[in-house]
């Protein structure tokens, strides 16, 4: 269905009111394209509680580093847990308020990782550093999931990652190695988040849909796929052929899914640019015995030509898909 946005550019272009009409700042205001008063309100009353909300959490982060000493294992552990408390007190008394239920769930669930690396430094468990990770991941599932709020997902998917990187650093090679060799974490970034990507796009058919949270996990599984085909470029005989097979097919989904299915021309356009930082790498590696000067202004030319042509490319896509609501 085309936006509000896009129902008035067509009738813009059709010409559709006359010149004696309503005047067009009329239009877009009632079209509900400019923002009132009482919806920067709504946008000033929603950011300013996110980050009045964060900014107490980390402001007691703070607080307890910097008085480290003065409060004492028992000073330090009681205002966190109070503030734990609280959090979730306040989800359960203003559970109605969406937005404000939400928020506290999100201050809980950053004071929970925060209770437990307090817990790590003080009493020196021994563990590595990605069960705290995973642990927080874990605990914050039942409120990721009762909160809904896209923020919050993204913390889940970013604990996640770090404690698989974190894993992988640990213990390199000890099950993904022997599977796919060198690169196992960003293996596992580019199935985790891709699945990720693709459970919340199928979830988001028929709700409001979070474009920007959708980006950030695109995104991380982009650069984990560009980063494995980069290497095989680089160093094809520690990488198996098979990347290059992965990589297209993730490619060609991205094209399907995001021209066809769902449209979205930045997504797109990441595409391009994966496909450009591959194809310059091959470009770099044949030419590298080259003449330096010679061989710079031939990646720099094409560099230029592939970029325009992306461009071109984009700016078509994009008309298309504008004429086909039309």
């Amino acid at each position: 269905m085309p936006t509000r946005r896009q129902q008035l550019l067509q009738l813009l272009r059709r010409r559709a009111f006359a010149a004696n009409d309503t005047p067009l700042p009329d239009i877009i205001s009632a079209a509900g394209l400019r923002p009132s008063a009482s919806d920067w309100h709504h946008f000033a009353d929603r950011l300013l509680l996110l980050l009045g909300a964060l900014s107490l959490v980390f402001s007691l982060l703070f607080f307890i580093a910097y008085n480290w000493v003065e409060l004492g294992r028992m000073g330090r552990f009681a205002l966190v847990e109070i503030a734990l408390v609280g959090a979730v007190g306040l989800y359960c008394w203003q559970h109605r308020r969406r937005w404000v239920a939400a928020l506290a769930l999100l201050s809980a669930s950053v004071l929970l990782g925060v209770l437990m690396a307090l817990f790590g430094q003080v009493y020196q468990t021994g563990a590595d550093p990605w069960q705290l990770f995973f642990n927080w991941a874990l605990l914050i599932t039942p409120w990721v999931i009762v909160a809904r709020l896209p923020a919050l997902w993204l913390l889940w998917i970013a604990l996640i990652n770090v404690s698989a990187v974190l894993y992988y650093s640990t213990f390199f090679s000890l099950f993904g190695g022997l599977l796919v060799g060198e690169g196992s974490e960003r293996w596992f970034m580019f199935v985790f988040n891709g699945l990720a990507l693709a459970i919340w796009e199928w979830l988001a058919r028929r709700r409001e849909r979070p474009e920007w949270a959708l980006r950030i996990v695109a995104i991380a599984a982009g650069f984990a796929m560009t980063s494995l085909a980069l290497e095989w470029v680089l160093s094809p005989a520690s990488t198996s052929a098979l990347v290059l097979l992965i990589y297209a097919g993730a490619l060609a989904a991205t094209y399907w899914v995001y021209r066809y299915w769902q449209f979205d021309l930045m997504l797109l356009a990441g595409g391009c640019m994966s496909v450009i930082m591959v194809l310059q790498c091959l470009l770099f590696k044949a030419i590298a015995d080259t003449a330096e000067a010679a061989g710079m202004s031939l990646l720099a030319m094409s560099l230029l030509g592939m970029g325009t042509g992306a461009a071109l490319w984009l700016k078509q896509v994009n008309a298309k898909e504008q004429a086909r609501h039309e």
